[in-house]
């Protein structure tokens, strides 16, 4: 019996469930055996799966839809567990606090004593102390934006998760005007590092990765509307031709007819 790309995929896919789950569980040991052999069995298994993607066309949407959701159930998995005590994530959470009592994030820092009680148990730990923020301006409005909302790492990481997730409906909406179809996107979402670095550590990288989606998608988008319309200027253009060629032609096919009658 010989199987399917289809059922490779989900083969693939249940193993990279597995594998990331025990990635989660043994979060805390980052670099441990345990964590490593997990994540080299998910990165194998993924490097196999965007094979079987781009070799073959014409999946069903189901299997889209069933992979999406196991990407989903692997991201929780990560989205539950506390971020590391050195992930940069606290210094988000640092620098969305500051500019809401009123401080500047670039002036202040984290370790010196005078303003050691705007510290809070997420914040006390975070690392490089003796330095302000390095973060743009860009990122410190989105900490603003979602420390407003919930003050907390795990907020900030359910808002990058967030963005990960718009990140796929951008280029499924990319994907459905392409050849090879909407499955590519789970090139995207399968990838294990997007659970690890965006669910499970929490970075911000993946706010500027959404900002170049949408622009790309924008562009992809204008371009199609350029080519309708200049496809439609065109038409245009042949029926205004072929309609001022069209007295032109019944005129001369007149003159003989009128030539003949004065003649006579």
């Amino acid at each position: 019996m010989k199987v399917t790309s289809e059922w490779r995929l989900y083969i693939l896919g249940a193993t990279l469930l597995v594998a990331l789950s025990i990635c989660a569980r043994n979060f805390g040991d980052r670099g441990g055996p345990h964590f490593m052999a997990s994540l080299t069995v998910a990165g194998v298994a993924y490097l196999l799966a965007v094979r079987e993607l781009f070799a073959t066309r014409g999946f069903p949407r189901r299997l889209t839809v069933i992979a999406l959701f196991l990407a989903a159930v692997w991201h929780v998995e990560f989205l539950r567990l506390p971020a590391g005590v050195d992930d940069d994530i606290h210094r988000y959470v640092w620098d969305g606090r500051l500019q809401r009592l009123g401080y500047n994030p670039y002036i202040v820092i984290p370790s010196d004593p005078a303003v050691a009680a705007l510290h809070t148990p997420e914040t006390r730990n975070l690392n490089n102390p003796d330095l302000p923020s390095p973060y743009p301006a860009g990122a410190q409005l989105f900490f603003r934006a979602v420390t407003a909302i919930h003050e907390s790492t795990f907020a900030l990481k359910v808002a990058f998760v967030i963005c990960e997730f718009a990140i796929v409906f951008v280029l499924l909406d990319m994907l459905r005007f392409t050849r090879p179809g909407a499955h590519l996107v789970l090139a995207f979402a399968w990838n294990p590092l997007l659970a690890i670095e965006v669910a499970g550590s929490g970075h911000i990288d993946i706010v500027g990765a959404l900002f170049l989606a949408v622009s790309a998608a924008a562009l992809a988008r204008r371009w199609r509307t350029s080519a309708v319309r200049g496809g439609g200027r065109v038409d245009r253009r042949r029926v205004r031709r072929a309609g001022a060629a069209a007295p032109t032609a019944r005129t001369a096919r007149g003159r003989p007819d009128r030539d003949r009658a004065r003649s006579r």
